[in-house]
């Protein structure tokens, strides 16, 4: 019987794999309990979920695998709605095998700081410190790529004020200037607008 059941699995999954669109979206894995827990994006859907069953995998990933009795998936118009809709769908679920930030402390968001110099990072951790919030981000690659994306458009600092004994250095497109009063006044409270807006 329990043969019978895996079987029938094993036929239900090849037939919906059999469905999947050359189309960017996220996808949704589930237990034998129909419970999601994993979310995840794909440029192509086909080829990404067909990846988790036609090819070998080691650690969490196998681990994760092996529990997939189901999965479900939603298409996408681009590849950046289907990033946001991943996040969504994360944050509604808190599915158990999604990537957490440093030991499982909880997803990573993107961080602006409230200084004379705003700061831009990476952190863990949500205070109530007056800074600005952006995410939760479903891992750290994510987040890292977005922070890269806004700090090319909208430069913020991301060292804190001296490295050694050299004043940090911020860029503003191909110019590079000294994180001076002056300057500060002039750029800091625009670009921080920016940032936010985005």
């Amino acid at each position: 019987m329990a043969e019978r059941r895996h079987t029938d699995g094993i036929s239900h999954i090849e037939a919906k794999l059999a469905l999947l669109p050359d189309l960017p979206g996220s996808y949704q894995m589930k237990d034998i309990n129909g419970k999601i827990i994993y979310v995840g994006k794909a440029k192509n859907l086909k080829n990404r979920v067909r990846s988790y069953f036609k090819s070998s995998h080691e650690g969490k990933t196998a681990k994760l695998v092996s529990e997939i009795a189901d999965f479900d998936f939603i298409v996408t118009s681009t590849d950046k709605e289907a990033f946001l809709l991943e996040i969504t769908l994360i944050q509604k679920y808190q599915p158990y095998y999604n990537i957490k930030l440093k030991k499982g402390t909880g997803y990573p968001y993107i961080k602006i700081t409230n200084e004379r110099d705003p700061q831009i990072l990476i952190t863990g951790d949500v205070k109530k410190d007056g800074g600005y919030y952006f995410g939760p981000y479903p891992n750290i690659y994510a987040a890292e790529e977005t922070l890269q994306f806004i700090q090319r458009v909208y430069p913020l600092r991301r060292c804190h004020g001296y490295q050694g004994a050299r004043a940090c250095i911020i860029t503003w497109g191909s110019v590079w200037v000294r994180a001076s009063r002056k300057y500060r006044k002039r750029s800091t409270k625009r670009r921080l607008s920016a940032s936010r807006a985005f």
